[in-house]
This record gives structure tokens, sequence and C-alpha cells, in this order.
């Protein structure tokens, strides 16, 4: 039988945290629910285009931010888990399974 390795890791969001873009935060300066401090997680999605999780230390709050040459889009939620924020954060900028656009109003440029 042929197959992957799969390998469990264990690990605390709040450890695996960098500080937060200039650029970014000043976008993000006026959330309501999150004053983003560090992000969390940063993923790659196309040439020009980075997917940001962000925390803060003050109340653990976290939100999603997306990046391009011209334009940030983010979330306002104040998730209780970078990961939902995270997930949220793909669903914008890719769209749900089965539908044809992003949802929101993010539109690729």
């Amino acid at each position: 039988m042929v197959g992957c390795a799969v390998t469990n890791t264990t690990y605390n969001e709040v450890t695996m945290k960098t500080p937060i873009p200039l650029r970014l935060s000043q976008a993000l300066k006026n959330l309501q629910y999150t004053r983003p401090e560090h992000v969390i997680y940063e993923v790659p999605l196309d040439v020009g285009a980075r997917l940001y999780g962000v925390t803060s230390a003050e109340n653990g709050g976290y939100e999603w931010a997306i990046v391009t040459d011209k334009i940030i889009q983010h979330s306002d939620c104040g998730y209780g888990r970078g990961a939902v924020a995270l997930r949220d954060g793909l669903i914008c900028y890719e769209g749900l399974p089965g539908a044809n656009e992003p949802i929101k109003a993010f539109q690729h440029q």
C-alpha cells in the first residue's frame, strides 16, 4: 500500500508570531474588535498576493488580511481562533468550492 506519512504537530498559535508589517498595520489600525500586533500566518496566494493571519496580544482576537500590490482587504470580526480567520480569508479570496467567483467584495486584479 502506497501512502504518505502523517505527522501531528501541536503548537500554540501565540508563540508562532512575527511583528506585523508597517503597511498592513496602517491598513488595520481602525479595526473594531482586534488591534493586530503580530502575524501568525502568512500564505502566498498568487504572484504578489498574500494572506495574513494577525492577532492581538491585548484580547487574543484574530483577523485575516489579503494584501496585493494595490489593495488590502481584511476582516473585522474578532475571531476566536486564528485558523478560522485564515479559513475565511481563503474563502474570500478563492470563493467557495463550486462557486464561480470569490465572495464578499474582493476582486482579483
